[in-house]
Formats: C-alpha cells, structure tokens, sequence
C-alpha cells in the first residue's frame, strides 16, 4: 500500500487521465472525482472513483468514507473546468453561467474546505495544486465567465496559502490538446473574435503536460 494519496477532480479525461496515469507510475493511491472513470482506471488497485456531480455537490460526504490514517501525506489537484459558455456579455444565458460558477468556483472552494478538515483531522502533510491559465490574468473576448473562473480561483488559493502556510501552487498548463480545445477551436468569430489566433496554437499533449505540472510542485 502506497503512503501517498492523490486527490483529482476531472481525472477521467484529457490533463486529469494523464495525471492519473503519471501518479499512479509514481506509486500514488488516487481518488477520482468526477461523473466518470476509464476502463483503464477501472483496473487499476491504486484507483477509487467517486462519482460526484460538482455542479450539484455540497458537503462532498463521500470522502468521510476514506481512510485517512493510512498515508503520510495528500496531494490535491483541483483540475475540474468547463470553459462554457464562451459569449459576449449581453448574449450569456442564465443556466450555463450558474452551470460553470458552480463547476468552476463553487465546488473547489467545497471541496478544498471539506479536505482541509479531513486532513487537519488526520494531522497529514498536504499539498494543492491548481490547474490554473494565462485567462487568470489576462482577459480574452467571449471568454468572461472561464477568465473570471480562473482569477477567483488563484485569488482563493493564494490567500489560502497565506492563512495556512500550505504548500500551494498555481500552474498554468499552456495549451493542451484535449477536448477543451476542440470547443474553443469550433467556435465562431462573433462568439469569439480571437479564435484563429487559438487555431493557429501548437498544443502540448496531455502527457507531456502531466509531467511538467508534476515537476512544477516538486511532485516524485
């Protein structure tokens, strides 16, 4: 049994699957959360899904289940994003704002608070990472709600690192070649005058991408 444990949201897919993978090879038991898992991920011993809505979970209860005592030390990645609804100001509609706050915002500061009591509770080391992007400081048309997402987060993060004295980190990723920017890429000029420049982006694979996050937080 490992003595580290790792905590991701969105490991089922793109940046998050690649984690998963790259903690697993480092020894790593993970806990998965998100509304799916791989058929890879199905069989492998070190892996533990909780199949947690973020747009609708609270409490996050599920992790009262694990045990804790069992590791020396917890690593947590907040990696969950939606980047919808990409639109002008004017034109954004009601439901995929509220849909991406709680995505984006809402459920990490929960489940940063919920893991925070469990591992005082448990006197454990803990470091966080969050899967932050260049739209937390820099503003890019249509994209107000992913931009305001990714500020707020590392705002939280740095002023929890700040009353904790935790180890936190901020990782911009880069562009990646995942799913996320099949939508960006698909999108018209009107919803997002920038979109050629995105089109005309070199993209890191998922992998490669993984493994500088884990560099970045002096994670072996």
């Amino acid at each position: 049994m490992s003595k580290k444990l790792a905590i991701i949201t969105g490991g089922n897919r793109g940046l998050g699957e690649a984690l998963v993978k790259k903690l697993s090879f480092l020894e790593f038991d993970i806990i998965s959360i998100s509304r799916k898992e791989t058929d890879e991920q199905k069989s492998n011993p070190k892996f533990t899904f909780l199949k947690i809505d973020l747009s609708k979970s609270t409490e996050f209860n599920e992790l009262d289940g694990i045990s804790f005592d069992k590791y020396e030390s917890v690593v947590f990645i907040s990696n969950a994003f939606v980047i919808e609804p990409i639109e002008k100001v004017g034109k954004l509609e009601k439901e995929k704002v509220e849909l991406a706050l709680k995505i984006n915002t809402i459920s990490p500061v929960l489940l940063t608070n919920k893991i925070i009591s469990l591992i005082k509770k448990n006197k454990l080391d803990l470091k966080i990472i969050n899967i932050s992007s260049g739209a937390a400081r820099g503003s890019i048309d249509g994209w107000s709600i992913y931009c305001a997402s990714k500020a707020f987060n590392e705002h939280f993060f740095n002023t929890l690192a700040k009353e904790s004295g935790l180890e936190i980190y901020n990782i911009d990723p880069g562009v990646i070649d995942t799913g996320m920017q099949s939508q960006i890429r698909s999108k018209s000029d009107s919803e997002m005058p920038d979109v050629n420049n995105f089109r005309e982006l070199n993209l890191k694979t998922p992998q490669e991408t993984a493994e500088e996050v884990l560099a970045k937080a002096h994670i072996s």
